[in-house]
Order: C-alpha cells, then structure tokens, then sequence
C-alpha cells in the first residue's frame, strides 16, 4: 500500500489561455422587402477572413473539462447584387459589413488521451459595427446579436482546430427592407500561454 507518482500524468496547473485563432469565414446576406417578398434579394455566401484573441478561463473542478470563454474577433463580408425596385428599374447594391464580434460562452472537453481532446462551446454573440460598414442604397447597418454553436479538437494543449455555427441574426431594418446576415466559421488556433 506504499504512495506512488504518476509521471506520465500530466495535470494542467495553469487556469488561464491566451489563444490567438484566425479562419474563414461562410457567410451569406439575404435581404427581404416587407411589403414585396417578390424583391427579396440573395446577396450570395461570401468567403471572408477573421481574426480574434480568445481569453479562456478553465474552471478548477471535474479535472478542469469545462471553461468560460471571451473572444473579440473581427470580420467581414463584402458583396454586390443588382436588386430590382420594379419592372423597369433596378439598381446596384454594394455592401460592405464590417464588425467586431464579442462572443462569450462555454466549453466543455473530452479527453482523448494525455495530448488531444475535443471540445464543444456555446457563446452568445454581440457585435459593434465599424464606422466603414455601408448598404450603398441608403439603409444603415445596425448592431445585432446571435448565438454560436462549435465542435473543435485540441492537440498538445497548443493548436485547436474547431467549426463554429452562428444562427441567423438582423443586421439592418427599417419600414421597408430588413437585411439577415448569418455564417458557419473554420478556426485555426494557437495557445500563446
């Protein structure tokens, strides 16, 4: 019954990640017109880049499986449709969204072995527009918020790789026209300490 150390066990005593993660980003822009659904208008799934610091706090119980996690992340889509406004006219519409995300959420890990796991996180997601975002017929963009549904692995405690879901969310409206925006995400992370 004597004591014994485990030395391929490895336990994490730090409770604190800085991770650095860029990807890319699916995303699509559909608008709709109140009055005429006939004029609804797919502005089409855009590929853009995004670039973020995730901060994640491991919490100290159930052998640190679960976290909050904080990640400030910029992004963008930029497209241009020619949109009908009746039978005889139409116009060009450029849109360029620009904005940084403030997701805040949970993760919880699966350990695989002593090097990898996989994760799964749900964050609530609530953005502020930079000054240079514009609908070119007029409209304004407006801050909105949505939910994040994500599915990653980890190797090494270093690199992460996770798809990441972002529901639907309203992203400009007036009397007439309201502009949905939503997106589906690939993240390359590294864990800086």
């Amino acid at each position: 019954n004597s004591e014994f150390v485990n030395y391929n066990e490895k336990q994490k005593k730090d409770l604190f990640n800085l991770n650095l993660r860029i990807g890319l980003n699916s995303a699509s822009l559909n608008s709709t017109e109140g009055i005429n659904s006939t004029r609804n208008t797919d502005f089409g799934n855009k590929i853009g880049f995004r670039i973020g610091i995730e901060t994640e706090l491991l919490l100290s119980f159930n052998k640190n499986k679960w976290a909050i996690i904080f990640e400030p992340t910029f992004h963008q889509y930029k497209s241009k449709k020619e949109v009908v406004t009746n039978i005889l006219v139409s116009n060009t519409v450029e849109v360029d969204y620009k904005f940084i995300e403030f997701p805040i959420g949970i993760r919880h890990y699966f350990f695989l072995n002593n090097n990898s796991k996989l994760f799964i996180n749900a964050t609530f997601n609530n953005d502020i527009l930079l000054n240079s975002s514009s609908i070119s017929n007029g409209l304004k963009f407006i801050e909105a918020s949505n939910f994040g549904l994500g599915l990653g692995y980890k190797q090494n405690e270093k690199f992460t790789i996770e798809l990441r879901y972002h529901t639907n969310k309203r992203i400009s409206r007036n009397q007439e026209y309201y502009f949905d925006y939503k997106s589906t995400s690939v993240i390359l992370g590294y864990t800086i300490f």
